[in-house]
């Protein structure tokens, strides 16, 4: 699997975690939700806050959503389908929601504030 493969898969298996523990998320939990060895998770990522922040880039990707939409069987009239698209986005929006709330508690945690100060020193290096 690529590096980029498992990052997706890490990811991917973060968010339900992400919507439930928000950023008290355990890094063992993440591991075992995903099947790996945690070491693997920070080899993956820089750091825990790079993959909640990846875990919640891929929670609101769009393409979820509309793919979602695009389900939906027939309702049998335009009322109907309109209820079960309205049904779909208020989840959606709920979802989005928890999400929004546990990435504002990561990156105002002290150890989201030292990452972007690492992630910032980088780029100013990179810069030279």
């Amino acid at each position: 699997m690529s590096r980029d493969d498992r990052r997706a898969a890490i990811a991917l298996a973060t968010v339900p975690l992400l919507e439930e523990h928000g950023s008290g998320v355990s890094t063992r939990q993440i591991a075992v939700a995903a099947g790996v060895a945690e070491g693997t998770l920070f080899r993956a990522f820089d750091d825990k806050v790079e993959l909640l922040t990846a875990a919640a880039e891929r929670a609101l990707d769009p393409a979820e959503g509309i793919a979602a939409v695009d389900a939906l069987p027939p309702a049998g009239s335009l009322a109907a389908e309109l209820v079960q698209v309205a049904e779909v986005v208020a989840e959606r929006g709920r979802r989005v929601r928890r999400i929004m709330v546990a990435v504002h508690a990561i990156l105002a945690s002290d150890e989201g504030r030292r990452a972007a100060a690492v992630r910032g020193a980088r780029g100013a290096d990179a810069l030279g």
